[in-house]
């Protein structure tokens, strides 16, 4: 298949709109639109002071380290993954970012007024399915900022976010958040029916937004 853009070899469907593309326009299309949730969504402003946590890519680092070269931000990084992060002190230290030790996190955490995770449209919808099927829905918890964190990958599906990284060799050892039994089987759940009918987890994230809407507005 070739690429909706232009007549390359496609790598990839988009489940939101059926489009395929290449691998330039796919990491034009991703860098892009996370730039956009960033921006439209103010998920960070002049003179914010952003600690981005990296557990399993380095591209959260590459696309605010590239929004923050645009404004005035300071940014720095922590590592919570199980591997070693030499590749992630290599990548910040070429980048010119400050790589914060592990052990100070909380502390750090303090510091700053926003911090970054890799929370995706996957992780989205689990957590809010999850707390419904738990009775413990807080709309204020989900969606790209919840308080101080921002969640710049909120929009973009665990598939686009994990062929992102690979292309972009930004992959780092696996380190899975920890998921309880409910929260286990919901992504198991979520999974099979995407599977069937893709666009589901857009679906799930789109409704959410909606009801949101009309909660504040009564």
């Amino acid at each position: 298949m070739k690429c909706s853009k232009c007549k390359s070899e496609s790598i990839i469907q988009l489940t939101n709109n059926k489009i395929h593309l290449c691998k330039s326009h796919f990491f034009r299309y991703f860098e892009a639109k996370v730039i956009k949730t960033i921006r439209t969504r103010k998920l960070i402003e002049k003179g914010d002071r952003v600690l981005c946590e990296v557990r399993n890519t380095l591209a959260s680092i590459k696309i605010l380290k590239q929004y923050v070269d645009w404004n005035v931000i300071t940014l720095e990084v922590i590592y919570s993954g199980k591997g070693s992060q030499k590749q992630v002190a290599d990548y910040c230290k070429a980048n010119k970012i400050i790589l914060t030790n592990n052990k100070v996190k909380k502390k750090k955490k303090q510091e700053f007024t926003k911090m970054a995770l890799e929370q995706n449209l996957d992780d989205e919808c689990r957590d809010i399915l999850v707390s419904q099927f738990s009775d413990k829905i807080n709309p204020g918890n989900f969606g790209p900022t919840a308080g101080k964190i921002i969640k710049p990958f909120c929009l973009m599906l665990k598939d686009e976010v994990n062929l992102y990284s690979k292309l972009r060799k930004f992959n780092l050892k696996h380190s899975p958040q920890k998921q309880n039994k409910l929260q286990k089987a919901t992504s198991k759940m979520l999974n099979e029916i995407e599977k069937k009918y893709p666009g589901t987890k857009f679906g799930i994230i789109n409704y959410f937004k909606k009801i949101t809407l009309l909660l504040r507005k009564g």
